[in-house]
C-alpha cells in the first residue's frame, strides 16, 4: 500500500493551508467566541471554493477519502471556527454507509448544508444510537454534538425493531438545541433532544463499520491540531530566550 501524497494531493494540501493562512489567522477561534456568527463568512468561502464537495467522492475519481482527509487535517491544524468536520466528516461519513436511501440529505450537504452527527448518549462514552424509531417518528436525546447550534441537518443513529438505522432530522420543530457551555469556540458542543419525523433513514448493516469514516475524519481533524501544536511548541523553544539563551537548549525542555 502506497501511503505517500500524489504530486496533486499535495498540491491541494499546500493550497488549503495558503487559504487558511490569508481568511483564517491563528486568532480566529478566539474572535468566534465574542462573535457567534462570524464563522458564516468563513463558511461562505468554503463553500465556494468546493471544499464541501468532498462529502461525497466524485464518480470520476477526481477526488475521495483521501483529499478530504488532506482538507480536514489542514483545517484542524488552523483550527478553523468552521463546521466543516461536523458536516463532511462526521455526519457525511455516516450517511456514505447507508445508501441511496440517503442520497438526497448527502446532496444537500456537499452543496453546504451544515450537518452534524450525533451518536452519544447521556452517560455513555461510546458511540451508540442515543435515538429511537418507532411509529415514523424519531425521539430521544444526545449529547456533545459539534456544531449543534450551527446546525441544518442531525444525523444520527436510532435503535428500531428492525435493528439500527441512520436517521437525518431538520432543524426547526420536534429539534431542540440544549443550553450548554462549549470549551471549544471553534466546534461549539451542544446536547439535542429529538422529537419529530425524520427527512431519511437507512438500516445498516454495521454501526461499527458505519462509524469508520467518522472516527478517521475527526483523527484527520486531531492530527492536524497536533502537528500544529507540536511545531509551535518547537517554534517557541527556538525563539524564546532565558539568560541569554533560548529555552530549547535547556534539558528540562530538550527532553520533553
Amino acid at each position: 500500500m502506497d501511503a505517500v501524497l500524489t504530486v496533486e494531493q499535495l498540491s491541494l494540501r499546500d493550497t488549503v493551508r495558503d487559504i487558511l493562512r490569508a481568511e483564517c489567522p491563528p486568532d480566529a477561534a478566539r474572535h468566534a467566541m465574542s462573535d457567534p456568527e462570524r464563522w458564516r463568512t468563513l463558511w461562505k468561502t468554503f463553500v465556494d471554493l468546493g471544499w464541501t464537495e468532498l462529502a461525497a467522492p466524485a464518480a470520476d475519481g477526481e477526488y475521495g477519502p483521501v483529499e478530504l482527509l488532506v482538507v480536514l487535517e489542514e483545517c484542524g491544524a488552523a483550527i478553523a471556527p468552521v463546521p466543516l468536520l461536523s458536516s463532511i466528516g462526521l455526519a457525511a461519513g455516516l450517511l456514505r454507509s447507508a445508501g441511496p436511501a440517503c442520497g438526497d440529505v448527502l446532496s444537500e450537504i456537499t452543496g453546504g448544508a451544515v450537518a452534524t452527527l450525533a451518536v452519544h448518549s447521556p452517560g455513555q462514552r461510546l458511540a451508540g444510537a442515543p435515538m429511537t424509531l418507532r411509529n415514523g417518528r424519531l425521539h430521544g436525546r444526545a449529547v456533545a454534538v459539534p456544531n449543534a447550534g450551527r446546525a441544518e441537518l442531525f444525523v444520527t443513529l436510532a435503535a428500531t425493531e428492525d435493528g439500527v438505522v441512520a436517521a437525518v432530522a431538520r432543524s426547526g420543530d420536534g429539534v431542540t438545541v440544549l443550553t450548554d457551555e462549549s470549551t471549544d469556540p471553534a466546534q461549539p458542543g451542544a446536547g439535542i433532544e429529538i422529537d419529530a419525523e425524520p427527512i431519511a433513514s437507512a438500516v445498516l448493516e454495521s454501526v461499527e463499520s458505519a462509524m469508520i469514516a467518522p472516527l478517521v475524519a475527526a483523527a484527520a481533524d486531531l492530527v492536524g491540531m497536533a502537528s500544529a501544536a507540536l511545531h509551535r511548541a518547537v517554534e517557541h523553544a527556538k525563539t524564546r530566550r532565558q539568560f541569554g539563551t533560548p529555552i530549547g537548549a535547556f534539558q528540562g525542555i530538550k527532553h520533553a
